[in-house]
């Protein structure tokens, strides 16, 4: 799944209208050498059980949009879009959250928006088709 996060994220990174200068995984390296910063982060964020089998769940995972100023108009949904084009990945029913800092020692805001998506796992993809117990 995190595989395939980064190869819709990247697509997203070469877009010419709004380029993006990097994707990373839990947090941008800090040798990393980006001029703006305005680039994609993904992580894992929690699995929960879902449903009412004890061998249900659903994992969740972030984009955090990250972005000089202002995210552009209509970014969000274009994130929303692209990641959703995975198989069994949705947008999960929660709030796209917003934060602000400033970028090192300068007067330059950093808007950053937290997008949460999820994907359920069922019984059989869990514990395996034979199985009954977890």
């Amino acid at each position: 799944m995190l595989n395939e996060i980064k190869e819709k994220l990247d697509e997203l990174r070469d877009n010419k209208e709004i380029p993006m200068e990097a994707v990373s995984y839990g947090l941008l390296p800090q040798n990393s050498k980006i001029k703006n910063w305005n680039y994609l982060v993904f992580n894992r964020t929690v699995i929960k059980k879902g449903g009412t089998s004890k061998a249900d769940f659903n994992e969740y995972y972030a984009v955090n949009i990250i972005h000089e100023n202002y995210i552009p108009d209509g970014y969000i949904y274009e994130v929303i879009g692209k990641v959703t084009e995975i198989k069994g990945i949705k947008l999960a029913d929660e709030q796209i959250s917003f934060q602000y800092t400033k970028k090192g020692n300068t007067d330059i805001v950093v808007e950053v928006a937290t997008v949460l998506f999820t994907k359920a796992r069922i019984r059989g993809d869990v514990i395996g088709k034979n199985r009954t117990r977890l």
